[in-house]
């Protein structure tokens, strides 16, 4: 019988070795406030019970037909394997949330939604 070493700071899956590290602090900005490039960011989308995560922006902001500002929004597996191709949803802009590291924080006319690390819960 062969033990295989055991590593604090990795997690083993069969063959995959994954290093285990504490995710980095972030915060989400609402689009709507944002003044940077929205097009291909990690985003978050604010729902009625709670953050949906693990999307990416397909679209700048822009206005729809009906006079709201909306952008699209593909989840983030997709964006990946299509672009801006990906199937998309447009949302509501007051709904989206760009996130970025917490250290790039910008001044106190920006809306911040959350802080810490990647958290469903």
């Amino acid at each position: 019988m062969t033990t295989e070493p055991v590593y604090p700071d990795v997690a083993s899956n069969g063959d995959l070795v994954v290093p285990v590290r504490p995710p980095e602090a972030r915060e989400a900005v609402a689009v709507r406030g944002y003044d940077g490039r929205v097009l291909g960011q990690r985003v978050v989308v604010l729902q009625p019970t709670a953050w949906v995560f693990d999307l990416r922006a397909t679209s700048e902001r822009y206005e729809d037909p009906s006079g709201r500002q909306v952008v699209d929004v593909a989840q983030e597996a997709d964006y990946y394997l299509n672009g801006i191709q990906a199937v998309h949803t447009t949302l509501n802009a007051s709904l989206v949330f760009v996130e970025r590291p917490a250290s790039s924080a910008g001044s106190g006319s920006e809306s911040r939604a959350r802080s810490g690390g990647h958290n469903d819960g």
